[in-house]
């Protein structure tokens, strides 16, 4: 039981005083109401401070099917824009406060900071068929904190799949290891695209990925870097994520360049260096000689002021179905080749020829029916 001091002003006396019968049935009431509370929110997976946000008309079972139906499109919404890597801040992101790269209390302490919109976000992520195949999921950060993300997030969502979240963090490690210095997260970004593309056999480009950030440095180096981008902040809900994954995020076909969104259309290519009367003169030339080479073509050009490389004259010829072949520069005979030619004859004398059937092209088949012989 505790119990209350009160100082006395005037005279810095000390009395010290119990709780009335009324206070403590009060105190009892106000630990029951919140043990209750409690436990509602165990059972629905949320923290109390969700719950604040039900609104009256629903109740807790259809709140949460609600947030799970906004949570689905989100994820169908990511793939049909081709969004193949999210991204995903630890301290003030995914959490709601700052761990400051060293936190001493346990896992399970910080359950109660996990945003709502991550808690439903993450959850639909593991249990959708995309996961690990055409969707992956990863956190970057600065803080060296691995195995502190690895077990909140075991605790968190109680299924094996978060094995399969790839969790990047300035380890010492990981630190000692890096090949290049990059701004922002983009060293955090090109190690897991690169663990995912040899574990997972899927490559991931710029576009691909999708970081979630409340830095704002982060979020313009992504930016920049090509990767969509979406700052997190203590607003953030499934109704803003979705509204940004259908109303912002750009198409699959789309590229944001300068603040506009570029669309790709036919390239035209880069413009031919001849005309269709240069093609003429082109193929007009190689059927002259019996037997001409590109360079001589290209040297016949130049004296008539025309400049056309070796290699243009090659393709047009080509396109014109000309057919080409490389000459092959035949050995001459040497002295040592001469002598063992000599000696090969002086060796097979003409009697040794008296066995050898000569035959005016004619099939010959011994041991058989056909056999001339």
């Amino acid at each position: 039981m505790s119990r209350t001091t009160k100082v006395n002003p005037s005279n810095n006396a000390t009395t010290t005083s119990s709780p009335t019968d009324d206070e403590i049935s009060q105190s009892s009431s106000s630990l029951t109401t919140s043990t209750e509370l409690k436990d509602q929110c165990s059972n629905a997976g949320l923290s109390n401070k969700n719950l604040s946000t039900v609104s009256p008309d629903l109740t807790t079972s259809e709140y949460i099917a609600e947030q799970r139906a906004k949570t689905r499109d989100i994820v169908l919404g990511l793939q049909n824009k081709n969004i193949k890597l999210i991204a995903i801040d630890f301290d003030n992101t995914f959490l709601s406060t700052h761990t400051h790269g060293y936190y001493k209390g346990t896992a399970d302490s910080l359950l109660p900071y996990i945003r709502p919109v991550f808690q439903y976000f993450i959850q639909e992520l593991l249990a959708s068929s995309a996961f690990s195949r055409t969707l992956h999921v990863c956190f970057v950060s600065f803080s060296p904190q691995e195995k502190l993300i690895k077990k909140l997030l075991r605790l968190a969502f109680t299924t094996s799949k978060t094995d399969q979240i790839i969790i990047r963090c300035s380890t010492p490690e990981f630190v000692a290891n890096m090949k290049a210095d990059y701004p922002g997260k983009e060293c955090h970004l090109l190690s897991v695209v690169t663990e995912i593309d040899k574990k997972r056999k899927t490559r991931i480009a710029r576009r691909e990925i999708l970081l979630l950030d409340d830095d704002p440095y982060n979020i313009s180096t992504a930016e920049r870097f090509g990767h969509r981008v979406l700052e997190i902040r203590d607003e953030i809900s499934l109704d803003i994520l979705k509204d940004f994954v259908y109303n912002k995020l750009p198409d699959r076909s789309t590229t944001k360049s300068c603040g506009r969104d570029l669309t790709d259309s036919t390239r035209s290519g880069r413009p031919r260096a001849t005309t269709v009367k240069l093609d003429q003169q082109i193929t007009s030339l190689a059927k002259k000689p019996p037997f001409v080479t590109a360079q001589d073509i290209t040297n016949q050009l130049e004296r008539r002021g025309v400049v056309v490389s070796e290699r243009t004259v090659c393709r047009r010829l080509n396109e014109a179905g000309a057919r080409y072949s490389r000459p092959m520069s035949k050995p001459l005979l040497t002295e040592y080749h001469r002598q063992n030619r000599l000696r090969w004859a002086q060796h097979h004398k003409a009697t040794d020829w008296n066995q050898v059937i000569f035959s005016d092209e004619t099939t010959v088949c011994l041991n058989c029916m056909k056999g001339l012989v």
